[in-house]
């Protein structure tokens, strides 16, 4: 057959794939499958040139792919399948920090609504459009809602089996939002059934591993994924984050160090790396990583953060203070915590000098809603800030006005139906100190934030939020505990610095 039947030939192929499969892996869809919809060469080639950056997912082929799935769409404008490649850049896009939320629905929604002028029922659009309504997640949500989302998409991986971006959404979402990782494992699983050289499958199937403890599965499926797709950074990354897990920062570091290269327009790989060394109160370290994050993005949320990381680091306070103040009236993007730890900074340090008061009519004036403490904010900046105003009450309020005011917020939050104060939940010890149980908080403290690897939670030997936690941090266990996470990190910030000996750390 000659190159010009290219498209016949695919059609034949895909349409002798689908009755060879079993119906039960594709769900009935076989009788759907078909060919790509296009029959311009120059289009398809620039469909599968985009393809190939897209599955290498760093901050430049991200640009590269979108740039050839629109000059397929130039050649051949109801090329449906370079659309939806197109709608899913954009989403990729957003999971790397280039477009914030309101920026990605800005360009999606009207290549959504392209596809379905042609192809109404387009599984991969709706697909797509749901993804994109959970990962905009609003503290407010109805779990009903988001398990029906979650759901409907879900149903549709057997449809569209080889959309890794989909799948592996629905497995994080199973993960962190239900704290279901066996069922996220299952389904990450059936993907590599289907593909078993997928590596953004492997990747993600690590990260649930290392959040379910299985340290040793993660690691073999993120080393599968690293050989597998050498140029994708996020393997990297995610082979840091294990390290941490194992409580290994210099191997953490170094793997970051390997995303930089990879990724060198990446700035929040250069952002981690800095924080990193701020939080080991190596300043001189962190600063050329520093300037790199300025270079690369100087007015980012995540640059701003950096910025605040490192006048702690360097025991500026003040400029602590006037920072997080306008990170916090600029209502600054939610983007790798860079809002929570504006907030939660200026709180503790607030707490510390007296202050509370001021900080507490501070955030109400920049966000007026936050104490009607009956209802959740609908935007997280918002939920966060009301979280903090109520610990910040500590300072100035009686112990029963703060937690009646407590107990509404808890409330609210409970009806949401996601996991946050149970053991090992992310407000447990918080909650148990508004609610005056403190043996109950201490003992929390110690068996879960006190025992996990301190390479990944360097702030830990900070003793954050000192007057909101003083009760817990008095007891003698705690005291003790803390003795030993100092020698600890002591011991991590020599390894460190030893590390930082070698030719491929001196910049």
């Amino acid at each position: 057959r000659t190159l010009e039947d290219i498209f016949a030939i695919q059609d034949e192929i895909a349409k002798d794939v689908a009755v060879a499969l079993d119906s039960s892996l594709l769900g009935g869809a076989s009788k759907t499958i078909q060919g790509v919809a296009t029959t311009n060469l120059t289009a398809y080639e620039s469909y599968l040139k985009g393809l190939e950056q897209q599955a290498i997912y760093s901050y430049s082929s991200l640009a590269n792919a979108k740039n050839h799935f629109k000059q397929a769409l130039a050649r051949d404008p109801g090329f449906t399948d370079a659309r939806l490649a197109l709608i899913r850049n954009y989403l990729l896009e957003r999971g790397t920090g280039l477009l914030n939320d309101q920026e990605t629905r800005k360009q999606i929604d009207p290549l959504i609504q392209q596809v379905r002028q042609t192809q109404p029922e387009n599984l991969q659009a709706r697909a797509f459009e749901l993804a994109f309504e959970l990962q905009n997640f609003s503290p407010a949500a109805d779990e009903a809602d988001v398990e029906s989302k979650l759901a409907e998409l879900r149903n549709m991986l057997p449809l569209i089996p080889g959309e890794t971006y989909i799948r592996s959404l629905a497995a994080q979402i199973l993960t962190y939002a239900f704290k279901r990782g066996d069922q996220a494992i299952e389904v990450l699983q059936a993907g590599l059934l289907i593909d078993p050289l997928d590596a953004d499958l492997y990747r993600q199937l690590g990260a649930i591993y290392r959040e379910n403890k299985q340290l040793d599965e993660a690691l073999a499926a993120l080393l599968r994924a690293q050989q597998l797709a050498p140029d994708n950074p996020n393997s990297y990354g995610s082979l840091a984050f294990l390290e941490a897990a194992r409580n290994n920062l210099p191997a953490a570091l170094e793997w970051k160090r390997r995303a930089a290269e990879v990724d060198p327009q990446d700035h929040e790989v250069a952002a981690e790396i800095a924080v990193v060394f701020y939080d080991l109160e190596l300043p001189e370290e962190g600063d050329p990583w520093y300037a790199r994050v300025v270079a690369l993005a100087p007015d980012s949320a995540v640059t701003q953060n950096v910025e605040l990381q490192r006048y702690i680091a360097r025991n500026e306070t003040g400029k602590a203070l006037e920072k997080a103040r306008s990170m916090i009236a600029n209502q600054i993007d939610l983007r790798r915590g860079a809002f929570d730890e504006a907030v939660f900074i200026y709180q503790s340090l607030m707490l510390e000098a007296g202050r509370s008061r001021e900080a507490y009519d501070f955030l109400v004036s920049v966000r007026p809603d936050i104490t009607q403490f009956e209802v959740i904010p609908e935007d997280m900046q918002g939920a966060i800030m009301q979280w903090s105003c109520l610990q910040l009450m500590t300072g100035f309020e009686s112990f029963d006005t703060r937690k009646a005011a407590w107990m509404k917020m808890a409330q609210n939050l409970d009806n949401l139906g996601f996991p946050w104060r149970g053991p090992d939940d992310w407000g447990t010890v918080e909650h148990l100190v508004m609610t005056g149980d403190i043996e109950a908080a201490t003992k929390e403290y110690l068996e879960h934030r006190l025992n996990k690897p301190l390479a990944e939670n360097l702030e830990l030997h900070r003793l954050e939020s000192k007057i909101f936690l003083a009760d817990v941090y008095a007891d003698s266990r705690v005291i003790a505990r803390h003795a030993e996470i100092q020698k600890e990190y002591a011991q991590i910030r020599e390894q460190v610095q030893q590390m930082l000996l070698q030719p491929e750390w001196q910049q």
